[in-house]
């Protein structure tokens, strides 16, 4: 029973690396325009590039938190 433990979370550590690996390159494409998108705009760019793992991604999250995209309060309007 053991072995077939050890066999499963072999198999789930190398499908998990290998998902990297396909996801990655689209992923980096997009967040590269992304950042384009960004530095036009604002600036500053959003992630930071080149994504080794999968991981990297979720930790630019708190990134795109701290950005502050919503606009400032409009002025009444006087007639």
């Amino acid at each position: 029973m053991a072995e077939l433990k050890q066999e499963i979370e072999w198999l789930h550590a190398k499908s998990a690396e290998l998902l990297d690996y396909l996801v990655l390159p689209v992923l980096q494409l997009a967040a590269a325009a992304v950042n384009f998108g960004m530095v036009l705009v604002s600036s500053r760019q959003v992630f930071s590039l080149p994504f080794k793992d999968g991981s990297e991604i979720t930790q630019t999250w708190h990134i795109l938190q701290t950005l502050h995209m919503h606009t400032p309060p409009r002025k009444p309007a006087t007639l």
